[in-house]
C-alpha cells in the first residue's frame, strides 16, 4: 500500500471516529425513558438532560403512520427535544409493541388517552405547558381528529397527512407540510385540508412554496425535492416546525403562534428559501 493510500485511510478513520463521538455526545445530552404503567398508554419520553420540568417549553406528542412505529419519529423528536421540549412517542394499536388490535376507533382512543395524560400532567404543573401534536401520514389524520375533540391542544403539525374532515372552528393553529414528490393523493388531501381549515379558495400547489391564511393560524408548506417520508427528516421540515414552537435562541417563553420568520434558527436547522 502506497503512502498516499495510507494517509487517505488514516484520514477516513479519523473522520469516522469524530463522527461517532459527535453522535455519542448528542445522545448524552438527551434523556430517553420508556414507560409502561398500568392504566396508562405506553410511551417513550425524550427530553434534554439537566432541564427541570418547569423550564420545558411544551409537551409534544408524536404519532407515526401506518406500518411504522414510534421509532420512525425518534429522530425528529430528538431534535425537537434539543430545542427544550418534552417529547412523547407512542405506538398505534397493531404496530410495534402494541398489543391492542388495530382499528380506526382504537387508534383514536389511544390518541385521546395520550393527549388526556399530557394535558392532565401539564395542568398540574406550576407553569402549565402547551400540548402540541405532531403526526405523520395516517398519524397526522389521527392528530387532526384528536385536536377537534380536545380544544385545549395548542397546535397540530400534520406531516404528509391523510385527509380528515375538519371543522375550522374546532381546530387549533395548524401547520401542514408535504413534499413536492409526495403521493398524489397526499398532495390533493393536503390541499383539501388547507382549504377546509383556512376557509379560502385553494390555489394550485404545484411548485414548492408556502401559503398561510390572513390570521396566520393555518399554514401550508410544500418542501422542494421531498417525498412522503422525507417530511420527517428534511431540515426544511424542522425549520417549519420551529416556527410553530417559536424556537428563537431559546430566549422566549412558551407561547405558541406564528409571528413571522425566526431571527435565529436552532442548531442543525438552516433557513430554506422556497
Amino acid at each position: 500500500m502506497s503512502r498516499t493510500n495510507l494517509v487517505v485511510l488514516a484520514a477516513s478513520a479519523a473522520a469516522w471516529l469524530a463522527l461517532y463521538q459527535l453522535i455519542a455526545l448528542q445522545g448524552r445530552v438527551l434523556v430517553v425513558e420508556a414507560r409502561s404503567e398500568a392504566g396508562r398508554i405506553p410511551y417513550v419520553r425524550i427530553r434534554e438532560t439537566g432541564r427541570s420540568e418547569r423550564t420545558l417549553r411544551a409537551k409534544v406528542l408524536f404519532i407515526h403512520g401506518l406500518s411504522a412505529s414510534k421509532s420512525a419519529m425518534k429522530q425528529m423528536a430528538s431534535e425537537v427535544a434539543r430545542w427544550g421540549c418534552d417529547c412523547y412517542l407512542i405506538d398505534l394499536p397493531g404496530h410495534a409493541n402494541s398489543k391492542v388490535r388495530f382499528s380506526l376507533q382504537t387508534a383514536a382512543d389511544m390518541a385521546d388517552h395520550a393527549v388526556q395524560d399530557l394535558l392532565s400532567t401539564s395542568n398540574r404543573a406550576a407553569i402549565p405547558q402547551p400540548v402540541v401534536v405532531i403526526g405523520h401520514s395516517f398519524g397526522a389524520r389521527v392528530a387532526l381528529s384528536t385536536a377537534q375533540r380536545h380544544p385545549e391542544i395548542a397546535a397540530v403539525i400534520a406531516l404528509s397527512p391523510a385527509a380528515e374532515p375538519l371543522t375550522p372552528q374546532a381546530m387549533p393553529p395548524l401547520l401542514i407540510v408535504t413534499g413536492e414528490f409526495d403521493f398524489p393523493f397526499v398532495r390533493r388531501g393536503s390541499e383539501f385540508l388547507y382549504g377546509q381549515a383556512a376557509g379560502t379558495v385553494v390555489p394550485k400547489f404545484d411548485p414548492p412554496g408556502h401559503w398561510q391564511n390572513t390570521s396566520e393560524s393555518v399554514r401550508f408548506v410544500v418542501l422542494p425535492w421531498s417525498d412522503h417520508s422525507q417530511t420527517l427528516f428534511k431540515p426544511a421540515a424542522l425549520a417549519s416546525i420551529s416556527t410553530v414552537l417559536e424556537i428563537e435562541g431559546f430566549a422566549r417563553p412558551t407561547i405558541l403562534g406564528w409571528r413571522g420568520p425566526l431571527a435565529v434558527r436552532p442548531s442543525g436547522v438552516r433557513d430554506i428559501k422556497y
